[in-house]
This record gives structure tokens, sequence and C-alpha cells, in this order.
């Protein structure tokens, strides 16, 4: 986890930017972008189109080549203070820290970021991933109160909209939220709490790619990064790995054969 996400308060990164006090929305579906996330957002616009209590920001990809300020153009929907297009954005950390409610995947650096923050967010399972792992990681937020689930298939035309409002409104369900997500989280402050698990099996939850920096595994009802002790090896979601030993807030795991 990035340890900027940490270091700035929803206030700071507010006025730093320069926003009100009305809700903000922040949505993204990754570096490259996400056709099923930009066409969702595209409903969410049109329903918002003559709101003017909600800013919302969404970060359309390198792959969308402008279909999303065409669209925005072809419907008339033109409020740049309050629907916000962006390709990219390199300090993403401080838009996150500025939001209310953040829409986006399920991979494991997302949702390790949200949780550290504390962030309300829908969170979208990408279908197109191995195990469909995205979807185990967004249920296990679902479960614990932590995070809103809506799979593609329930992406309609009215269906997140309707979301989005109740969350707006029901600013207590936003903080139980943020609460839930804190107590799932595992920072830089908490490396000891993972001792207890060496030499305790854990269950891969995203696949482990060491080359990728990327893999998480469940152990003790907390989901932890993980990585293996060989550096050009990979193990698939679904495997049992024992932790062996523990290196910052990373559990270094070994397959079990």
């Amino acid at each position: 986890v990035r340890p900027e996400l940490t270091k700035i308060s929803r206030e700071e990164a507010r006025k730093n930017l320069g926003f009100d006090n009305r809700p903000v929305i922040l949505s993204f579906g990754g570096s490259l972008g996400a056709a099923m996330v930009n066409k969702a957002m595209q409903h969410l616009a049109l329903h918002n189109k003559n709101r003017e209590d909600i800013v919302h920001f969404h970060v359309v990809g390198r792959y969308d080549e402008g279909k999303f300020v065409k669209f925005l153009d072809e419907n008339n929907i033109n409020n740049p203070d309050r629907i916000i297009v962006n390709e990219y954005l390199y300090d993403i950390a401080k838009y996150m820290a500025a939001a209310d409610i953040i829409i986006c995947r399920c991979g494991a650096l997302t949702i390790a970021e949200l949780s550290c923050m504390g962030k309300a967010s829908i969170l979208i399972p990408s279908p197109n991933v191995v195990r469909n792992h995205q979807e185990q990681n967004a249920r296990e937020f679902e479960r614990n109160g932590a995070a809103v689930v809506m799979t593609e298939e329930m992406l309609n035309e009215t269906a997140l909209y309707e979301e989005i409002i109740s969350l707006v409104k029901d600013t207590k369900k936003l903080e139980e939220m943020s609460e839930n997500l804190k107590k799932m989280a595992k920072t830089e402050k908490q490396p000891t709490n993972a001792d207890m698990y060496i030499g305790k099996e854990a269950v891969v939850t995203e696949d482990i790619v060491n080359l990728e920096a990327k893999g998480l595994v469940k152990v003790g009802g907390s989901i932890w990064s993980a990585r293996t002790e060989v550096d050009n090896y990979t193990i698939p979601a679904g495997s049992h790995v024992t932790v062996i030993k523990i290196e910052g807030v990373k559990l270094i795991v070994r397959p079990i054969l």
C-alpha cells in the first residue's frame, strides 16, 4: 500500500484540491480503463446531469480514446465543475482521500488501499480474472459491512444511480462502512499482528505473482499481501500455502504440495 494514501486527511485533500462540502464520487476502472465501468458511469452522468449537489470525478483510462467525452457532448452534459473526466490521475491518492464514495474494480492492491483509507466503496468485480477472485475479494468486504458489491450484470441504467443516492443520503451507513474497512486494514503500523500466523495454513485469494508484486492470502480471517520464496514462482488463487516468515507487512509463503 502506497504510504501517501494514509498521510493526507479528507479535509486536507479537499482544501488542496479546492473542493467544497458537496459529496464527491471518484470512479475508475484501472489505468487502461474498463469498458463496462465506463458505460455504467455514462448512465450515472446522465442521471446526475441536472444535479448540483454531487461532484463526480471519473478516470476513463487510456483505452477509452475520447469515447466518454464524446458521449457527454452528444447528451449536452456540460458541467465541468460537477462531472470531471480524466484519462489518468497522477495524484489519485489525493482524490481518493477527498472522495466520499469510490466506485472501482476490486483487485488486491485496490481493496488494500480502500481499507487503509477507510473509504466507502461500490465494488464492481471484473469477471475476466482467474477463479473469479475479484468477486471473492468483494464479497468478503460485503460480508463485513465494508462495501457495496455490484456485478456487471447488475449495472443497468438506474441501479448504480439509485445506490449512489441511497449512500449519499445515509451518512451513518458511510461512517459504518468506513469503520468496518479500517478494522479489516493491514498497514505498516500493524506488522507484529502477523507473527501469530507463522506456520499456519493460508488460502491464496488472488494469484501470487512475485514479478508483478501482487498476491493475497487469507489466514485467521484476515487478508494479507503475500509473496513466495522464489522470485519467478506463481501460485494461483485457491491454492493452500504455509506462512513461513514475515517481511514488513507481507507474508512469505510456501505452497503445500
